[in-house]
Parts: structure tokens; sequence; C-alpha cells
């Protein structure tokens, strides 16, 4: 099982900004603050500007009366920074675990930046792929691409030598779609 603390009132983010959880009647720990939900506002101090936040997978069965999803620790602030921060917990007794079921797809990011090993899960992060030019052989640095398997995405940017990331893959051998992004001049 792995878990994640709840995000309530007045929590931080990474940037120091303040989580203004809406009152919804749903309160954690001895002083009863507010549990925080989907789309509650941040006040960010870093970027000046009123964001708010936004879940990252694993998904919660768990929702609010209005259908909102619980915010957990390390869900982000939709703010104007760049890249979003992300929210902490002040709680770290007040959790929603997770089983190795619930660790799939868009999830999978979430698991390995928290520190977790993707062979727990049945995965395996060994799948990175060169991108050279097809009629020359020359390495292509700084090309925008998606790996696609199995329904998971991964957005990035090749490095100096031309490689991708890893994209995390069943340990079976799987097909891995590579796609180029092409900016037309």
């Amino acid at each position: 099982m792995y878990s994640r603390a709840f995000i309530r009132a007045h929590d931080r983010t990474t940037s120091n900004g303040d989580i203004q959880a809406q009152f919804n009647g749903v309160t954690a720990g001895n002083d009863k603050k507010n549990i925080c939900f989907e789309g509650d506002p941040v006040a960010c101090p870093a970027c000046m500007s009123i964001g708010v936040t936004k879940c990252v997978p694993p998904y919660r069965r768990w929702t609010g009366h209005d259908g909102r999803q619980v915010n957990l620790d390390g869900d982000l602030c939709l703010c104007k920074c760049s890249p979003p921060p992300r929210l902490k917990a002040s709680l770290t007794d007040m959790i929603m675990s997770f089983g190795g079921q619930d660790i799939v797809g868009d999830a999978v990011p979430w698991f390995v930046d928290a520190g977790h090993d993707p062979a727990a899960i049945g995965l395996r992060a060994d799948q990175r792929f060169l991108i050279t030019d097809k009629n020359t052989g020359d390495v292509l640095a700084g090309v925008a691409y998606v790996l696609e398997c199995e329904g998971l995405q991964v957005e990035g940017v090749t490095d100096s030598d031309g490689m991708t990331q890893a994209i995390h893959a069943k340990a079976d051998a799987q097909s891995v779609t590579v796609y180029l992004k092409v900016h037309e001049a």
C-alpha cells in the first residue's frame, strides 16, 4: 500500500502559497480545518496570483458532496508559476492509501516522483530511445516527442545525446510508439 496525506485549509505549496480550502463541512485534525477539494483557491506569493488546486493521479474514490476529488500531498497548484507548485500536507497522519492496482497509467509519474520503485507494481523504466535523422543518422537533440505505451504517455524533449526520458512499461515485452512533434516553418 502507498499513501498520501490530506490537504487542509492553510497548508502550503512548494512556493509557500496559502491553500484556501472552501467551507464544505468536511474537517480534519484537532483544529478541525477544512479538507481541501480540487478547484479550491490558492494564494501564490511567487507569481502574485490566485491559482486553484488540481489533483494528479492516482485518482481518489472518495469525493465531496459536490463530486470534487479531495486534494492530497503532491497535487498541483495551477497558478502563473511554471512549473506548477506542489501542495504540501501539514498533517502526515491523515492519509489516503492506494494499492498497486491503483498505480496505473497517469499515476505512474507520481509513484516514481514520490520515490517508490516501479518494479514493486510490475513496471520497469528502461525503455529509452535514441532519436536520429533518418537520412543523415545525426543525433537529434532538443526535439519534442511523445512516447506512448498502453495508454501511458510521456512527453519531453530529447537530451543533448538525442535520448528520450524513460517510459514505464510492464516487465513483459510491449510496443512503444514514438511521435515526434514537428514545427513547420
